[in-house]
């Protein structure tokens, strides 16, 4: 349907545009690099279609190109480049973490209560296995009433891709307090409290939580299956398991 419209309106910019989302999804950078530029042919100073192509460009390790669309990105934001966060990205993405952490800590130090920024130099630090550095970003950047969870969530991920279970844990509840609208921290959080029996109980709260707000993932009902078959209640694990695997039957783990 997308294509069609192309070739109905040769100068829809949108349809190009989301054409090459698609084809980042399908990891073809190369189709999807094509698709953007069409799109910023029309539309030079669209946000969306520049990172579209920055994303594609660094895929494909087209530095100096890459290094191009940054600045024009930086431009289109009306950010003086050397505190542009999508410069920052691009310049880690393109193997300079030296300058990239330069260009955020400015961005970070000109707008405080820019989350993005943050949370891309506390990714750059846990890159570099900076664990400490990167949650003490997240710590000290200034998060409103909207931001505070999703800064609680991101520092929960730092620690559980460290392995340092408990600190996640810890994170990851009260973010779960804060907003119990999140299946993918609530699931997480129930994920690592399962592995204690002194927590099963919390954790199959979470878990059904997560589970009635997202009723159709095979993550949650995985997670919730596991619970069941903890508490010794088979017919309910199997039921559940048999869900997850019947919403992801490629994925060996839920077989």
């Amino acid at each position: 349907a997308i294509q069609a419209l192309i070739v109905e309106r040769p100068d829809h910019p949108a349809a190009y545009y989301t054409m090459g989302l698609l084809h980042l999804a399908r990891q073809q950078p190369a189709d999807a690099r094509a698709q953007f530029e069409m799109a910023i042919s029309f539309r030079p100073k669209w946000v969306e279609a520049l990172a579209g192509q920055l994303e594609a460009l660094t895929r494909l390790g087209e530095l100096e190109r890459a290094k191009e669309i940054a600045v024009q990105l930086a431009d289109a934001q009306g950010q003086p480049l050397e505190s542009a966060v999508p410069y920052g990205l691009a310049l880690q993405r393109l193997g300079n973490p030296k300058d990239a952490e330069q260009v955020l800590r400015a961005a970070l130090a000109q707008r405080p209560k820019d989350f993005e920024a943050a949370q891309a130099l506390a990714g750059l630090y846990e890159q570099q296995g900076r664990i400490d550095q990167a949650v003490e970003v997240l710590h000290d950047a200034t998060a409103d009433r909207r931001t505070a969870a999703r800064r609680l969530f991101a520092i929960a991920q730092i620690y559980h891709r460290a392995g340092r279970v408990k600190e996640a844990v810890q994170a990851y509840r009260e973010g779960a307090l804060r907003d119990e609208h999140s299946p993918i921290m609530l699931n997480n959080l129930a994920y690592l409290l399962a592995a204690d029996e002194a927590t099963l109980d919390e954790a199959l709260r979470w878990a059904s939580r997560a589970a009635e707000l997202a009723p159709d993932s095979p993550d949650v009902a995985d997670t919730l299956g596991w619970l069941w078959f903890r508490r010794g209640d088979l017919p309910r694990a199997q039921r559940t398991l048999e869900r997850a695997v019947g919403r992801a039957p490629r994925v060996p783990e839920f077989r």
